[in-house]
C-alpha cells in the first residue's frame, strides 16, 4: 500500500507545521527552523519490514536534536540514496555530503 503526502496545496501559514507532521511521522522527529522554505511530497510504501520512502522537496534544514531523540525512543538505521541535489549530514562528528546518486547511512539513536 502506498501512502502519499503532500503539502504542496497546504497554505503557506500552516505548511511548516503540516510538514513536519509527516516528517516526524514517516521517519523519526526532526526540528525545522522557521523561515526554510517548503514544499514537497513524501510517497512511502512497505516491502516487508522495509519502509521505502521517496521524499520530493525543497531545499530544506532538519536538525535531530537530543530532546527529540529522548521524546521518540525508535532506534532505526535510514539509508539515504539522493536522487538529485545535494545533501548535508552529520553525525557523531562525522560528516558526509551526498550529491546526486550518493548514499548515507545513519543510526537514528544518537543526534
Amino acid at each position: 500500500m502506498s501512502v502519499v503526502f503532500s503539502v504542496r496545496s497546504v497554505p503557506g501559514s500552516v505548511r511548516l507545521e503540516h510538514w513536519q507532521e509527516e516528517v516526524f511521522r514517516t521517519f523519526v522527529p526532526l526540528w525545522i527552523p522557521e523561515g526554510e522554505p517548503v514544499s514537497g511530497t513524501i510517497s512511502t510504501n512497505l516491502l516487508g519490514p522495509l519502509q521505502v520512502t521517496t521524499v520530493d522537496c525543497d531545499r530544506g534544514r532538519g536538525d535531530r536534536t537530543l530532546r527529540l531523540i529522548a521524546r521518540d525512543g525508535s532506534d532505526f538505521v535510514y539509508f539515504g540514496l539522493q536522487g538529485s541535489g545535494d545533501a548535508y549530514v552529520d553525525q557523531d562528528g562525522r560528516s558526509a555530503q551526498p550529491g546526486p546518486d550518493g548514499v548515507a547511512l545513519c543510526d537514528t539513536t544518537p543526534p
